[in-house]
């Protein structure tokens, strides 16, 4: 008999599966591929930045959903990313793929370095010292106006982002596709990562640390080791983000860019890695639909509708869609919840994840109790 935390008879279990979410994300799929021929230029290239922040948010439900270390400072993260790719093609004539990886091993670095000392504080502690990451940001490419540009920012050459001859696409339509491309591997590799004992490691330790030491993982190794990977994704998301704009300045990552990644991440599922993807829409077209009503209000009805969309989905987006489909799953098989598997409910409860549980071999980690499902 498997044992499976539920809520209200709902699996809690962020990579359940099922026929109907199946042929779904295939339908995604299919659409991701055909859109950037069917849609226009512009809508394009916002598709490609709703994919950009879509892995920022990835990069905070990684750290903070799945590891419970709260960070407002990746907005630093995504900024050296930038900047990295921004400096090796222009000044140094290196190719924009080539960048990536560079950017993602700087901003691993730096993520293990602010994470060694950030293992002394949590909570609300935590959260200030990674803002205080963020504020130092801009100031620090300042300073080196030298390498940077200063305010006055980088322009990249615009032949120098140029999609491959080979790919026979136009520029933003291979940027789409390097974006997309990007999160998809992002995505496996985070799946992946959170199925195995690392990732059974890194939730126990959201959930108990106390548990966690019990049976004898390493708190300080796997806290800092997420913290520097976390901060890598952020930094792939800033080099494809120079990519696609051609230009940086220190005044393209204030602070608020840190915490609207948490938002994003919050909005689509803080404890389901899929989610990221509906939270980078919700960045990307959430202003600029708040500006089209109303530019006068437009900060109000971006308050406003993310105010709802918490009230209306305190899951995320990611857990209302799980729900959906599996009531329309059991409304095509006409079978009733908690059919056709063998289960134990457990009530929702603020009690952390028992030590039994971190040690078990389920391959699924979960949601804590009392969330709702992803």
């Amino acid at each position: 008999m498997r044992i499976s935390l539920r809520e209200r008879g709902t699996s809690v279990s962020p990579f359940a599966t099922s026929p109907l979410r199946t042929a779904m994300m295939g339908v995604l799929a299919l659409a991701a591929v055909v859109l950037p021929f069917v849609l226009s230029s512009f809508v394009t290239f916002q598709l490609s930045m709703a994919l950009i922040y879509a892995i920022a948010a990835l990069s905070i439900v990684l750290l903070t959903g799945m590891n419970g270390q709260i960070a407002l400072g990746h907005g630093a993260f995504f900024g050296l990313g930038a900047y990295t790719t921004a400096i090796l093609v222009q000044n140094h004539g290196w190719h924009f793929l080539l960048t990536m990886p560079v950017g993602a091993l700087l901003c691993f670095v730096l993520g293990v370095l602010i994470g060694i000392p950030a293992l002394r504080l949590r909570g609300a502690y935590l959260a200030v010292l990674t803002l205080s990451v963020a504020f130092l940001f801009p100031l620090v490419i300042k300073r080196f106006n030298d390498f940077t540009g200063g305010s006055s920012g980088m322009t990249i050459s615009q032949d120098l982002l140029d999609a491959p001859e080979w790919s026979g696409l136009s520029r933003d339509r291979f940027h789409y596709f390097l974006a997309l491309l990007v999160l998809m591997v992002l995505l496996v590799l985070t799946r992946n990562l959170l199925r195995g004992r690392t990732g059974r490691a890194i939730v126990g330790i959201r959930d108990n640390e106390i548990a966690a030491i019990t049976v004898g993982i390493h708190l300080p190794t796997v806290k800092t080791i997420t913290f520097g990977i976390s901060a890598a994704f952020a930094g792939v998301a800033g080099c494809l983000y120079t990519v696609t704009i051609a230009f940086v300045s220190s005044d393209a990552f204030p602070v608020q860019m840190s915490i609207n990644f948490l938002i994003g991440a919050v909005v689509g599922g803080l404890y389901n890695i899929y989610g990221s993807i509906i939270g980078g829409l919700v960045l990307e077209f959430l202003p600029q639909y708040s500006q089209s009503l109303s530019p006068s209000l437009t900060a109000f009805v971006y308050g406003a509708a993310l105010i709802v969309i918490l009230l209306v989905m305190p899951g995320g987006a990611a857990a209302l869609i799980g729900k959906a489909l599996d009531g329309v799953g059991r409304l095509v098989s006409g079978r009733r919840p908690g059919s056709g598997e063998s289960t134990v409910a457990v009530p929702v409860s603020s009690e952390p994840i028992s030590s039994e549980s971190i040690r078990s071999g389920d391959d699924d980690p979960v949601a804590p109790a009392g969330s709702s499902p992803p």
